[in-house]
């Protein structure tokens, strides 16, 4: 990542003042705390933790053959998160070459074949391809469903980011390509976007025929281990991933999505806004000139943080000048005082104020 974003990073998160309508976080009000707090005093006070990956695993299993697929629990592997699934199925993928990763992606997905030793694009038909089910980051669209059967017709390996699949305003939960094509499709889910960011335990079902390089490189790494907190985790799952509580967090995200968009279109009447399908954030493509890195470093000295487009390109260009803009953890009354601020950065970048 740009030594520039960082600091920003770094910068926005020590201010308290600074709205942040950066990163991808769930909203505060939705963290199941009071749950997780009573299942880690359970879990102390009963020293129950043997079984809890067991558990996570048949919950994965579960939920995956509830849409089509075929799981086993058994071909779960319970990682430390998204970032060491995605890690894990780019170092096993052979050969090193080119990954097909889209026009905009995930920036955990173009570090974890980068670090690889692969080639992000955004498109090759031959290569394996990277794609995210029911919801894209950063548009917050389906862009798996349009292309399903040229997909599963390739013949090339295909990475599925799942972790925000759940999360459609529609309801519409799809078909999962691993129940189409389990020889060749590599699945990752976190519970970092449906439940908490922060747990620390993710999953990977790789095909079977590379579960035992799959066990290898996990082992290499830190692969996570019976813990508080996966113990906890195993103990709320059937409360905490309710489909009446997915629901009600839908139904939050969707109405925080019209009104960060109405003030995009209110006080940033040339940017266009990819009007997304769910997920926790927008994608707005600017009139801006320039570079969107320093555009950020205008919004933060007017109070608001975003992110800038070029992170989430393969390329790492920032243009045309487009923003990841989160409507998930700001508070909902803060959302079009964030983009006021925008707005008023965007003006004086224009301006290219030297103080800007």
């Amino acid at each position: 990542m740009d030594l520039r974003i960082e600091k920003l990073q770094r910068r926005a998160a020590s201010h308290p003042g600074v709205i942040s309508l950066a990163g991808c976080l769930p909203a505060d009000e939705l963290l199941p705390r009071l749950e997780l707090v009573r299942a880690m005093e359970q879990v102390l006070e009963s020293s129950a933790w043997s079984d809890c990956l067991d558990h996570i695993r048949v919950w994965v299993a579960d939920r995956l053959n509830a849409r089509g697929a075929q799981i086993d629990p058994a071909d779960v592997i319970i990682t430390t998160g998204a970032r060491q699934s995605l890690a894990i199925a780019a170092r096993a993928l052979r050969p090193i070459g080119r990954v097909a990763v889209g026009e905009l992606t995930s920036p955990a997905a173009i570090g974890a074949f980068t670090a690889a030793g692969h080639e992000v694009v955004p498109a090759d038909e031959d290569a394996p391809q990277f794609v995210m089910e029911g919801v894209s980051t950063p548009e917050g669209r389906d862009l798996v469903t349009p292309r399903r059967a040229e997909l599963l017709g390739s013949g090339a390996a295909i990475i599925v980011d799942d972790g925000m699949s759940d999360l459609r305003f529609d309801g519409a939960v799809r078909r999962p390509l691993v129940a189409d094509a389990p020889d060749r499709v590599w699945h990752v889910g976190t519970f970092a976007k449906l439940l908490c960011n922060g747990l620390g335990v993710g999953w990977l079902v790789p095909p079977r025929h590379a579960m035992r390089d799959a066990l290898a490189l996990a082992h290499k790494d830190e692969l996570r281990e019976v813990g508080l907190v996966p113990a906890a985790l195993a103990r709320i799952l059937g409360e905490c991933a309710h489909p009446d509580r997915i629901a009600r967090a839908r139904a939050s995200y969707a109405m925080r999505a019209e009104a960060v968009i109405a003030a995009i279109h209110h006080h940033l009447p040339g940017w266009q806004v990819r009007e997304p399908e769910g997920g926790l954030a927008v994608w707005a493509e600017s009139d801006l000139e320039g570079d969107d890195v320093a555009v950020v470093t205008a919004a933060i000295k007017q109070g608001v943080a975003i992110d800038p487009g070029c992170v989430f390109r393969p390329d790492g260009q920032g243009t045309p000048l487009g923003f990841r803009i989160s409507f998930a953890h700001a508070r909902l009354t803060d959302l079009e005082e964030g983009i006021r601020r925008l707005s008023r950065a965007a003006r004086k970048f224009r301006r290219c104020d030297p103080d800007n």
